[in-house]
C-alpha cells in the first residue's frame, strides 16, 4: 500500500519508521520529512511543512528515547549522527562528524536503561556504540557483525539483548538473526546465528 497525505502526496521512499507511545512515525529520504502515520487508514500527516535543508539529504534509522523523548537519525551522506524534534521535525546535528570512518550506518537502536544508542555499519560489519549527547563513537566488543547488510537492531522485549539481521533480501526475508547480549562491562559481543 501507499503511504500518501489526504491530499494525495505520497512518501515513496520511507527509510524508517518507528512507533513512539502509540504514534507510528516515519522519515522520507526523497521529501526530507517527518511524518506521522495513522494505522487505521495509512495516511500520512507532515510534520515538518517543508522538506529539511539539502544539507541533510539522506536521514534515515529512526531511534527513540522515551524518557528524554529524543528522536534519533543519521544522514547516511553526511556521517552524522541527527536529533529530530518530534513536534517539529527540527534537525539538529549532534557533534560534527560523528560517524566518519563508518559509510554505510542505516540502523539504530536506543536502550533507555543504559543510556546507549546503538548503530550497525553494513560497511564495516561493526556494532556501534554511540553517546546520545556528543556522538562520539566506540566501536563495541566482538570482532564485526555477518558479512551481508547487517540492519534492523531491535531490543529484545526484557532489554537484555539486542539482535540484529543479516542477508535481507529485497523481498524482505531475513536469511540470518545474530542476537548480541549486553555483558556486565555494558559492551556487546557477538554470539552464533539463532535463526
Amino acid at each position: 500500500s501507499v503511504v500518501q497525505t489526504a491530499s494525495g502526496t505520497i512518501f515513496g521512499w520511507p527509510s524508517d519508521w518507528i512507533d513512539v507511545g502509540g504514534v507510528i512515525y516515519g522519515s522520507d529520504v526523497a521529501l526530507r520529512q517527518l511524518y506521522t502515520v495513522n494505522p487505521n487508514t495509512g495516511l500520512a500527516t507532515p510534520v515538518n511543512a517543508t522538506g529539511w535543508s539539502t544539507t541533510w539529504s539522506n536521514v534515515m534509522s529512526l531511534a527513540h528515547d522515551p524518557v528524554g523523548d529524543r528522536l534519533f537519525a543519521v544522514d547516511l551522506f553526511r556521517k552524522q549522527l541527527l536529533r529530530i524534534t518530534r513536534t517539529t521535525g527540527a534537525i539538529t546535528a549532534v557533534g560534527s562528524g560523528t560517524l566518519a570512518g563508518y559509510q554505510q550506518v542505516k540502523s539504530l537502536a536506543y536502550h533507555q536503561p543504559s543510556d546507549t544508542l546503538y548503530a550497525l555499519d553494513n560497511f564495516t560489519k561493526r556494532l556501534l556504540i554511540l553517546n546520545p549527547t556528543t556522538g562520539a563513537v566506540l566501536p563495541a566488543g566482538g570482532s564485526g557483525l555477518p558479512s551481508n547488510n547487517v540492519t534492523h537492531p531491535a531490543w529484545s522485549p526484557d532489554g537484555t539483548a539486542i539482535a540484529c539481521v543479516s542477508g535481507v533480501s529485497d523481498w524482505g526475508v531475513d536469511y540470518h538473526v545474530r542476537r548480541v547480549v549486553q555483558s556486565q562491562s555494558n559492551r556487546a559481543c557477538n554470539v552464533p546465528s539463532v535463526g
